[in-house]
């Protein structure tokens, strides 16, 4: 009932919150050196890239010529050319492999 409702929403505003986990506000020591993480602004990252890029990408996902829908993808001489919006994945993994990553404190990640 909407009185049930109103009656938990109180309770949280007055308790400053609720917890279904009794243990959710014990600090794990499996994650205690997050702590530096935690509001940790990666550098600067820029990238660009060129169509035979985003082709390539294309052709790498399986687009193909056999395919008229295909073509505004990896036919840069198509009216609609564009690459894959799943492309900013690989703008994404650059960006971690730049090195910000690693520079996160807490964080011990092996990528080898």
């Amino acid at each position: 009932s909407i009185g049930g409702i109103i009656e938990a929403l109180n309770k949280i505003d007055s308790d400053g919150g609720v917890s279904a986990n009794h243990t959710s506000n014990v600090t794990s020591t499996a994650t205690s050196g997050f702590a530096g993480a935690i509001g940790h602004k990666l550098p600067p990252f820029s990238s660009s890239y060129t169509e035979l890029d985003t082709i390539m990408y294309a052709l790498g996902v399986g687009a193909s010529i056999k395919e008229p829908k295909d073509l505004k993808f990896i036919y840069e001489g198509s009216s609609d050319f564009s690459c894959l919006p799943t492309f900013g994945v690989i703008l994404a993994q650059k960006s971690i492999m730049g090195g910000g990553l690693a520079e996160i404190p807490g964080l011990s990640i092996n990528l080898a």
